[in-house]
């Protein structure tokens, strides 16, 4: 059966237009990682999609910083002995932290906070050190890093982050009145902070958060000026704090 050159013709523009359809439907671009063998030597398949979201859950869109601002009380206690009475009211810790994310949901910076406390009034006649002065501020600074954990695929879900700071702290003491001629030397002293949180964005740039932490201080003996040592069991000057605030993102 004889076809007229019309109908050839037709059919190759059916044709190629069948195979540039087929290519605009290929499947998506791969991309291969660093290959991976087997206890063989064989190379393993190591391939996945370029997503969104399988860039997003790997790397960096662009390097991000934070700047929080938070408030809480905070409940002086030795958490090596739990038993063991700080004769200290609850305080109030106030402070901020700024931190760059160096790697993937890795944040890196410093922290400052402020800790106003007041001591119980001495009316048992114990001999604690604690007891030589009415109160005490304590100024923390700490290089901090913070690891974030997505609990679920949204991105716009709760976070769970686990950080560490380890820097200095001074504390500043009010002499109690039997002191008030010899006040009590300040102490400069190491610290550790261990902390857990929740945090939970509410825009792009706005995150809202809670946070459970421990200063450690290890114990000094306390002195006047005069460098005369205070009789009686160290003073506890760690504290746990419940800290809720607000961390600005860009």
């Amino acid at each position: 059966m004889l076809v007229s050159r019309d109908a050839m013709r037709t059919f190759g523009w059916i044709l190629a237009l069948t195979l540039s359809m087929a290519g605009c439907q290929s499947a998506p671009e791969q991309i291969t990682s660093k290959d991976v063998s087997d206890d063989f030597g064989e190379v393993l398949p190591n391939q996945e999609e370029i997503t969104v979201e399988s860039v997003q859950n790997k790397e960096m869109l662009h390097q991000r910083a934070q700047a929080e601002f938070r408030l809480g009380p905070a409940f002086a206690f030795d958490l090596f002995d739990p038993g063991r009475d700080p004769h200290t009211d609850v305080g109030i810790l106030g402070g901020g932290k700024l931190q760059l994310e160096t790697a993937k949901n890795i944040y890196m910076g410093l922290s400052v906070d402020w800790t106003d406390a007041v001591v119980e009034q001495n009316t048992s006649g114990l001999g604690e050190q604690i007891f030589a002065v009415k109160g005490y501020d304590r100024l923390s600074v700490l290089g901090t890093i913070d690891y974030d954990i997505p609990i679920n695929d949204n991105p716009d879900g709760l976070i769970l982050r686990l950080g560490m700071g380890v820097g200095m702290c001074f504390v500043d003491f009010n002499s109690a009145p039997n002191f008030s001629n010899d006040t009590i030397e300040d102490i400069y002293q190491i610290m550790f902070r261990p902390s857990i949180g929740l945090r939970y964005p509410v825009s792009e740039h706005l995150l809202l958060f809670s946070e459970l932490t421990y200063d450690i201080v290890p114990e000094r003996t306390m002195a006047t000026q005069s460098d005369a040592a205070i009789l009686g069991e160290r003073s506890i000057l760690s504290a746990g704090t419940v800290l809720f605030g607000v961390s600005y993102q860009w």
